[in-house]
């Protein structure tokens, strides 16, 4: 190894986050908060003493009244009196012996917004409290305001600039004005909450291989800010060999979607977790990363059913964001500054709250925060040998790249490999070779997950042909196939978007 990668490797190490520098925050109310934070102290190797445990409601949702007196204020007081920060009355802190706050579930996430007083009518009477206007909202999620934590004084109404935003410099030795990163490992049970940590630990040391999925909403004017970061994850992961499916219609993926393999997912705009999510086989890859943008994504990030972070969770993601009231979109984390930080290595607290324009507002990160999904790249078995194959032959460009791939392929009997190659030439807009691949990955494919995403991708490149017949004939072909198994459900609901029924005739309504 030469002295100038010794170098950066030793300057990367010094600049990281760390287990040494890592505050734990849990609800000592709560005996599995407890039990959680014991349980990630051992297996990041934090210090037992930098475990904080605060006698806190049992209820998600707090007043900032009970934040300060419950939360900020005695959190403040146990660093002061552990020594692990200086405090400057007059701003800022000096220094910290920390960077990283992670909240354990059973710490609140959420603050309401408070109400202003309703005034008097024309006789003199006082009239009721009433809610804050959006411009003026001072509600926020818990971790959110505890990256403000080190500031002496700041006006919670609205939002504050992120002075980590799209900064290059590692927030462990940059100049960020006095705040903190803040994750969150938090869901329905401790069963989940555990799994986000062994999950995270596993993973990382070998890399998170498999498919990228993109949901985008097909929105205009102000909503074309999130389609934009989607089409960009797109075209980044285009070089890096990552397979990347995109649904590109106004609608979410269909009831019961076949998405196997799922390693990434972005999408936006559902209120509630919905398609994909309601297969009943349906489980993302270890190790996943996956987010859903909505203004309420994590309005209750402890059900299992409604919104999207509790279910993301409960169906074995590890990482994913949310927000607890309205951000409004430019004010979210954008998804693709977020995306590229995670390739380049960085942690999934690092990732999202770099790529999260404003602090003291609605934005959680959820799962262990040290987590590096692609720090390292050492597949641990046959499949993921095959998308680190991907990886290492791209960017594919070549008719010789083609027919080396296409050879593995075919020596392998790989579905997965076929279905890659055909993804890359419906983007190089070949047509014949696109269906012949799709056709190729749906005769090698083992599951019928993966043999009806192989028919639904074929449809949908015909659709993008503007071919409705095509697609229509490759649907009504296949149905029968799939009668008894989840799928059938995806593939009519995709027959009903292409080709819906007729209106009722009038006078046949009841």
């Amino acid at each position: 190894m030469n002295a100038l990668l010794v170098l950066l490797l030793s300057l990367m190490s010094l600049s990281a986050l760390s287990p040494e520098r890592t505050v734990i925050l849990y609800n000592s109310s709560a005996s599995e908060s407890e039990e959680i934070a014991r349980y990630y102290s051992k297996k990041r190797k934090i210090p037992k003493e930098n475990m904080i445990g605060l006698a806190l409601p049992l209820e998600g949702t707090i007043t900032i009244e009970q934040y300060n007196d419950l939360i900020r204020k005695p959190l403040q007081k146990e660093l002061d009196r552990r020594e692990l920060w200086n405090r400057s009355y007059s701003g800022f802190f000096n220094s910290a012996r920390f960077d990283l706050i992670v909240s354990i579930s059973g710490v609140p996430f959420r603050i309401k917004n408070s109400m202003v007083p309703g005034g008097y009518d024309e006789q003199g009477n006082a009239l009721p409290p009433k809610p804050r206007g959006h411009q003026k909202a001072d509600g926020a999620s818990v971790d959110s305001e505890l990256t403000m934590l080190g500031a002496h004084k700041y006006e919670r109404v609205s939002a504050i600039k992120n002075p980590y935003f799209r900064q290059a410099k590692p927030f462990r030795v940059g100049d960020y004005k006095g705040t903190f990163l803040v994750g969150r490992i938090d869901g329905h049970s401790k069963h989940v909450c555990i799994k986000q940590i062994d999950d995270a630990i596993s993973v990382e040391e070998t890399g998170l291989y498999g498919k990228c999925y993109l949901d985008f909403a097909k929105k205009t004017g102000g909503f074309q800010l999130a389609e934009d970061w989607l089409q960009k994850i797109k075209e980044v992961n285009k070089p890096l060999g990552i397979p990347t499916l995109a649904e590109q219609t106004k609608y979410t993926y269909v009831p019961n979607y076949p998405m196997n393999e799922a390693a990434l997912y972005y999408g936006w705009y559902a209120r509630h977790a919905n398609g994909f999510m309601r297969h009943p086989h349906f489980y993302f890859k270890r190790g996943a990363i996956a987010v859903h943008i909505h203004s309420f994504s994590a309005t209750n990030i402890r059900s299992n059913k409604a919104d999207w972070v509790g279910p993301i969770m409960a169906k074995g993601a590890a990482g994913t964001l949310g927000n607890v009231h309205e951000p409004f979109l430019g004010m979210t984390t954008h998804l693709d500054h977020f995306h590229q930080q995670l390739l380049d290595g960085r942690t999934l607290v690092e990732s999202a709250w770099s790529a999260t324009p404003v602090l003291s507002w609605h934005n959680v990160v959820i799962g262990d925060p040290l987590y590096r999904p692609f720090a390292n790249a050492n597949p641990r078995d046959d499949d993921d040998e095959e998308y680190a194959l991907l990886r290492e032959m791209s960017p594919i460009k070549t008719k010789t790249q083609f027919r080396e791939l296409q050879a593995i392929a075919k020596k392998k009997d790989s579905s997965r490999l076929y279905e890659a190659i055909a993804l890359i030439q419906s983007e190089l807009k070949a047509h014949e070779k696109c269906i012949s691949f799709y056709k190729e990955a749906r005769e090698e494919a083992d599951v019928p997950m993966d043999r009806a995403r192989s028919i639904l991708n074929q449809v949908s490149y015909y659709m993008s042909q503007d071919n409705k017949k095509l697609a229509l004939a490759t649907l009504q072909a296949n149905l029968w196939r799939f009668e008894k198994t989840p799928e059938h459900a995806a593939l009519k609901a995709m027959q009903m978007i292409i080709d819906p029924p007729p209106p009722p005739e009038e006078g046949t309504q009841k």
